[in-house]
């Protein structure tokens, strides 16, 4: 069996200066300069035969050359970090690629299991429900992270993957313009397993040319009714950033469930500075670890108890 990834390789001048970076953390066994990569997609292991495939597969594959950027260190792991990264910007040709890659693999209609090694509950249904061919599948960042944010092309995944590190629960691209029906399944599922623990409920987006936000926004405001009708009211922040079609419809529609809700929001139009959008969620997660949780509770009524507090990572 041979454990396959899909990766890009680094130039030597970059991986030296990542290496360099190696030292402060005690204990660590650091990765050699000449095995540091960007990965496109995770595999896992696969026979020999299935091997040769996806060489074939993957060998068809063209792209214009790109310039990548590096942005940013982190580490996942919370408190007891099980691995450091380096970032990159968020490039529309290098998400270009990483489409083509996830084309090529899903042509060869390979079982889904040999896609990926322990998927959770959440991620095999979510990923039943890919809203355009090629698009990436949606993992867990942090289980028990408190930030969920769906995201919407336009590089909004990367830089939100970047900026939350492990705030973030869930790495994620649902654009490619879902039908009402398909948006509304996907936030099911993201409320019914993430809602509970989440202190912000993050939707962001680069500008939109296709996406009808209107149909989005209410898919996911409807969604968002109903669970909070089977389940009960979860003290939860909404922050939203996105442009496209019917943005002022859709913000509407979404502004009127919010308010039936009685849950706080902030909304950013297309004009706005993703990352600014982003810290500002950041200082709200902060803001509700801090007390704002326990008053947004009281003030939907939610006993004690029945408040969910996200476990330690």
């Amino acid at each position: 069996m041979i454990r396959l990834f899909v990766a890009l390789e680094l130039p030597e001048a970059v991986r030296t200066r990542l290496g360099m970076l190696d030292g402060g953390v005690p204990g660590a066994r650091w990765t050699t300069d000449e095995q540091l990569h960007l990965t496109l997609r995770f595999i896992g292991e696969v026979d020999d035969n299935v091997a040769h495939d996806v060489d074939d597969a993957l060998a068809s594959i063209r792209a214009p050359a790109f310039t990548l950027e590096l942005a940013g260190v982190g580490e996942f792991g919370g408190k007891n970090p099980r691995a450091l990264w380096a970032g990159v910007r968020p490039n529309d040709a290098l998400l270009h690629l990483q489409k083509k890659v996830e084309t090529a693999l899903q042509r060869l209609g390979l079982p889904a299991h040999l896609f990926a090694v322990d998927y959770s509950d959440f991620e095999q249904e979510i990923n039943q429900l890919r809203t355009y061919q090629g698009q990436s599948d949606v993992y867990v960042i942090n289980a028990h992270g408190t930030i969920l944010a769906p995201t919407f092309g336009g590089g909004a995944n990367s830089l939100v993957t970047e900026m939350l590190g492990d705030d973030a629960i869930i790495s994620s691209d649902f654009g490619g313009n879902p039908p009402y029906e398909k948006m509304k399944e996907v936030a099911r599922i993201c409320f019914k397993h993430w809602l509970r623990q989440s202190n912000v409920l993050f939707i962001i987006g680069g500008k939109s040319n296709n996406t009808d936000i209107f149909e989005t926004f209410r898919a996911m405001a409807d969604a968002l009714r109903e669970h909070f009708s089977e389940h009960g009211p979860s003290p939860v922040f909404v922050v939203v950033g996105r442009g496209g079609p019917n943005l002022v419809r859709g913000m509407g529609a979404l502004r009127d469930t919010l308010d039936a809700l009685g849950l706080p929001y902030r909304m950013f139009g297309f004009d706005s500075d993703m990352s600014e959008v982003v810290n500002y969620a950041r200082r709200v997660n902060e803001w509700m670890k801090g007390g704002g949780r326990a008053q947004l509770a009281a003030h939907l009524n939610i006993a004690p108890a029945k408040i969910a507090q996200p476990a330690e990572a």
